[in-house]
């Protein structure tokens, strides 16, 4: 939209990062999923082999392994997902603040940005 309007107008774009409490929820998220899907194939693979049952907790997930894994990694992915998004969009002009939508709560209409860079 801008390119043909206004082709002197740079566009760049840059992670906001998320909160330090977020970023390691998100890890403690990633080493849980990854540890449930260790948890679920030693179950299912490596118990058997050495001729010991299977937990009663685990049964039903290690009768469903495919469905049990694909549900770990889903949920996995989307609460990390969750975690670290900011929702972050910031609008700067020569270093200054224009618009904020961790300030404001809302994206920046077509028009505002129209005035704004004219």
């Amino acid at each position: 939209m801008f390119d043909l309007q206004a082709p002197e107008i740079i566009v760049t774009g840059s992670e906001y990062p998320a909160t330090y409490e977020k970023a390691l929820a998100a890890q403690v998220v990633g080493f849980l999923q990854s540890s449930g899907m260790i948890v679920l194939g030693v179950s299912s693979q490596v118990l058997p082999m050495m001729q010991l049952p299977t937990p009663e907790i685990l049964k039903p997930a290690v009768d469903n392994l495919g469905y049990s894994l694909f549900g770990l990694f889903i949920v996995g992915n989307i609460a990390t997902s969750s975690l670290l998004s900011t929702g972050a969009f910031e609008i700067y002009i020569d270093d200054q603040l224009v618009h904020s939508k961790l300030q404001t709560g809302v994206m920046p209409s077509p028009q505002f940005l129209m005035s704004t860079f004219s």
